[in-house]
């Protein structure tokens, strides 16, 4: 198959070489690879771990989960769910996902976050999957919160998921 027949070619839009010329052939130039990390972490334990409970009657929840000791989390996906009373869903709600570091006070970045408020519907989640995960060492923090425009007036179910490959050091 030529490639460089027409004015600007598949080869000519890469600006694909050899020794100063186009190559007739495109699998002269391009070689396949295959990523083979997420195989090769794949016989690491794959967990989903979940922490549920109560929400506060407050504007902000949040649910959170630690690095244990002596292992590295590649957090594969993250989020949140809430089941709101009927008194409650008129309220907006916004599910956010960051990290924070063991020393760290204040979260220290914001890896996404959905607005839920989705007209009176009492169940409202928000996932995000991360692509290319993200590797947090030891102590690191997934924190999950619920953030909504007043005071809950009723304590409902909040959940918080994380999917990870828990690494040992």
């Amino acid at each position: 198959m030529q490639l460089q027949k027409a004015p600007l070619g598949l080869l000519g839009a890469f600006a694909l070489k050899v020794l100063g010329r186009n190559p007739p052939q495109f699998s002269d130039v391009v070689v396949p690879t295959a990523d083979v990390y997420d195989q090769y972490l794949a016989t690491q334990e794959l967990q989903q771990l979940t922490v549920a409970g109560n929400a506060n009657l407050a504007a902000s929840n949040t649910r959170t989960f630690t690095v244990p000791n002596g292992k590295v989390w590649r957090l594969i996906g993250a989020g949140a769910q809430i089941g709101l009373n009927v008194a409650d869903v008129a309220l907006k709600s916004i599910i956010t996902v960051n990290i924070q570091s063991p020393n760290g006070g204040l979260p220290d970045g914001l890896i996404g976050s959905g607005v839920t408020d989705t007209g009176g519907a009492a169940f409202r989640a928000f996932g995000l999957a991360l692509r290319p995960p993200i590797f947090l060492p030891s102590g690191w923090i997934v924190g999950l919160g619920l953030n909504t425009s007043a005071a809950l007036t009723v304590a409902v179910p909040m959940q918080g998921t994380v999917l990870v490959q828990e690494i040992d050091l």
